[in-house]
């Protein structure tokens, strides 16, 4: 009976251990904490390029507990950039303009600000001529932070009460 016991146990820490991201989506789920939707993304960030005009699209996803954020999507011009994608860095900083400008989506939900050159996927973004930016939080509430949308631009755009909307709306749709 002892023997049948340990096996059980370490059985289920492995079990545990390799299906991790699963039980930790169901969990997630079970307690209604969104999640962002990779997989499903496609149609709607060619809506949104559209419907915007913008240069560049960029998505992060958020690493709470460990201080980062991942590129889980680029495209710019048209072009999925997945060469540059999975690339990190921290979210909040000491003494940072980036962490500002975090602390404020947070605060708002939304915003549109001056692209600086804070990471390896600002320089490319700079260097492309992408120098203005909106974003939202994902989702568009002040509850959870699991994502960063952003929509890029070469100039700032005059519509950008209408930008700040429609990421709202995108935001909405690519978290479950």
């Amino acid at each position: 009976m002892g023997f049948f016991s340990v096996d059980l146990f370490f059985g289920g820490a492995y079990f545990s251990y390799y299906y991790r991201d699963a039980i930790l989506k169901w969990a997630l789920y079970i307690y209604n904490e969104p999640i962002l939707d990779i997989e499903g993304m496609e149609a709607e960030i060619s809506n949104l390029i559209k419907d915007t005009n913008a240069d560049a699209v960029a998505i992060w996803g958020i690493e709470r507990q460990d201080n980062f954020r991942v590129l889980r999507y680029l495209n710019m011009s048209g072009k999925r950039k997945s060469k540059i994608e999975g690339r990190s860095d921290l979210i909040l900083r000491a003494r940072s303009e980036q962490t500002d400008i975090i602390i404020d989506l947070l605060n708002n939900g939304v915003g549109c600000f001056y692209l600086s050159s804070s990471s390896d996927v600002g320089d490319v973004l700079l260097d492309s001529g992408i120098d203005y930016y909106c974003a939202s939080t994902a989702p568009p509430d002040f509850s959870f932070l699991n994502g960063i949308i952003m929509v890029g631009f070469k100039k700032p755009p005059l519509n950008q009460d209408y930008i700040k909307q429609r990421l709202r709306i995108t935001s909405n749709r690519l978290t479950q």
